[in-house]
């Protein structure tokens, strides 16, 4: 059986914050308990498991006992835990009458929490402190594979990295779609275009030898100025090994960026209207 207790380190959240906007928490609250680097300690003592944060918002499970909670909304539950093997579900009853459940899944290599009240779900994961990558590059992001069997793998997809241009699809068309100018389609379609990417915590930085560089913020609206001098709005969503940017502008035209990252290199969707374009690259 998996071990339970030990340190662990927050490697990404999902939904995290929507889920305590859902459940009413203040913005300081919410800053809190999203900060990059987050660490937690679970110990055990017979049936009951403290999970203790470094951002002080500890949580203590009594397995197959009703336990009273108080969330740091200030909203008064009760809950109940069970354990299934690497699993501990918690469900949660409160005068809202709203549905809550918490699952824990744990591995070898960390645990999952996944959130759950009322149709939203967030996802939480940890790596067990002192578990060591076949890397030490600059970051690796980690999907966690759960079997039926609950017992665990990671998977992961190094995003930081160089990049070449392998070949595009339709993407002249796209942007003369964008009323881009002749000599930026020259530009940003030449053949040996190159890419660098770097994360900063929530910050993707994509820089590109055409020097058409993009900066992607996660759950954060960004302003940005397209080559062709229209102002948009963007706002950028992971879910596992894809980025999607979601963008607003002036002229009322919806427009979608997919970054979908793998081990051999990046695939870029991009979306305007009915129009839709493809950019591959490859690692090198």
């Amino acid at each position: 059986m998996v071990q339970i207790v030990g340190h662990y380190k927050l490697d990404r959240n999902e939904n995290f914050v929507e889920y305590l906007e859902a459940l009413g928490s203040p913005e300081d609250m919410i800053k809190k308990v999203t900060v990059p680097d987050a660490t937690t300690e679970i110990v055990q003592d017979g049936k009951t498991y403290t999970i203790k944060s470094s951002s002080q918002v500890d949580v203590t499970l009594v397995l197959d006992e009703e336990v009273d909670e108080v969330l740091p909304t200030g909203v008064p539950i009760k809950n109940l835990a069970t354990r299934d093997g690497n699993k501990i579900v918690v469900n949660s009853s409160a005068p809202d009458n709203r549905k809550r459940q918490r699952v824990y899944e744990f591995c070898d290599q960390g645990y999952m929490v996944t959130l759950m009240v009322g149709d939203l779900v967030a996802k939480r994961y940890f790596t067990r402190w002192g578990f060591v990558y076949k890397t030490t590059e600059e970051r690796y992001h980690v999907t966690v594979l759960f079997s039926k069997t609950t017992a665990c793998i990671f998977k992961m997809v190094q995003i930081v990295g160089h990049y070449k241009l392998q070949k595009n699809e339709k993407f002249a068309e796209y942007l003369a779609a964008m009323s881009t100018s002749e000599e930026i389609i020259k530009k940003v379609t030449a053949p040996g275009v190159t890419t660098e990417l770097k994360v900063d915590g929530n910050t993707y930085m994509i820089k590109s030898s055409c020097k058409n560089d993009v900066t992607i913020v996660l759950n954060q609206e960004v302003d940005e100025l397209l080559p062709t001098g229209l102002p948009i709005k963007n706002l950028a969503k992971k879910e596992g090994n894809i980025i999607t940017v979601t963008s607003s502008a002036n002229d009322g035209r919806k427009r979608t960026r997919t970054y979908e990252f793998s081990d051999e290199g990046y695939t870029v969707t991009l979306t305007a209207g009915d129009v839709v374009a493809k950019r591959y690259f490859v690692r090198v």
